[in-house]
């Protein structure tokens, strides 16, 4: 694996920062940074690491409680691991070819979630077998929003009840799965282009999402 500095060309860009004064915030890494939010002012450094395939397309990340993080593919269509003490990256191929994958969630027993948004499908990837199970969740198809017959499942997270809910974009829906069963349900948002994209759940177990086509 080759390091970089300087460029903030492939994966991740990880911040370790430390707080100093009480106006000012420090960080250890290969490269200088600046943010001023506001009147705040932020400094630190950053590190790059290289990715293991140049065409991965590396998308959304997500830590376990090992300190790995995990990110999903787009372009490689595979799910990665990035242990930042081993500076090691490991990948697995998703089974769907193309399945375009996208957003990606850990749960509390360490289960790895993501979503398929070109496929309609939700991943679950178990870190200790390797192995990868799919989801089926309700297809775009011929429905209103669908594009290229997907409803481009987006954002996924696990709520406090247990259950996986995920974004459906296209179809301006938001998707409830049963992860001992697979069983999913479909709740739509009643706004008419709503496209749901975002998705976190408050302390009260209720979901919020973000309507990225409403206002």
């Amino acid at each position: 694996m080759s390091y970089r500095s300087k460029t903030l060309g492939f994966f991740v860009v990880l911040f370790l920062f430390f707080l100093g004064a009480a106006h000012d915030l420090f960080a250890n890494g290969a490269d200088s940074l600046v943010f001023r939010p506001g009147t705040r002012e932020m400094k630190g450094k950053y590190t790059v690491y290289d990715m293991p395939l140049d065409y991965t397309v590396p998308h959304c990340l997500a830590a376990d409680s090992q300190g790995n993080i995990w990110y999903v593919a787009f372009g490689s269509n595979r799910v990665g691991k990035f242990d930042p003490e081993k500076r090691e990256f490991t990948e697995y191929l998703i089974p769907t070819p193309e399945s375009q994958p996208h957003g990606i969630t850990v749960d509390k027993d360490g289960m790895v979630w993501f979503t398929e948004a070109g496929k309609d499908k939700i991943g679950r990837l178990d870190p200790k077998s390797g192995m990868i199970t799919e989801f089926p969740v309700p297809a775009g198809g011929k429905r209103e929003g669908a594009r290229g017959g997907v409803g481009r499942i987006h954002t996924p997270m696990m709520g406090k009840d247990g259950f996986l809910y995920a974004t459906n974009e296209w179809l301006s829906t938001v998707v409830k799965l049963d992860p001992k069963t697979g069983r999913t349900w479909e709740y739509a948002t009643h706004t008419k282009n709503a496209r749901p994209y975002g998705i976190q759940a408050d302390f009260d177990g209720n979901i919020w999402f973000a309507m990225v086509g409403s206002e």
